[in-house]
């Protein structure tokens, strides 16, 4: 059982490693491992690995300002696109509206009732 959850969720985490926020920063150059369970001997084993692969990485910003106006950004984008979305299903929203009190004013008007 635990090997399938450790195989399952190292597939979602390589599915969703190239579409994700954290990724886009560092221009594919992000690597998401699926970490042990805290207290495990496996969990404190991965450290030593963990700092050589660091250290031979190349940076993917040059400065903590790059990065910071990189991830503001992306922000930026994500709001944007969040805010055009929610307009989007207001309009929809209000023109349903708008439909279903046409079709129904004829007999809210005629017999006082809605149905």
């Amino acid at each position: 059982l635990i090997l399938r959850f450790a195989v399952k969720s190292q597939k979602i985490v390589q599915d969703e490693q190239e579409a994700d926020f954290i990724s886009c920063l560092h221009a594919g150059q992000l690597n998401i491992i699926s970490w042990p369970v805290i207290e495990s001997q496996e969990f404190y084993s991965l450290f030593p690995p963990l700092k050589c692969r660091l250290d031979k990485q190349k940076l993917t910003h040059n400065t903590a300002g790059e990065f910071l106006h990189r991830a503001k950004t992306l922000m930026v984008k994500l709001k944007a696109h969040l805010v055009l979305d929610q307009q989007r299903i207001a309009e929809s929203m209000a023109s349903h509206r708008a439909q279903t009190l046409l079709a129904r004013s004829p007999n809210a008007l005629a017999f006082g009732l809605q149905e």
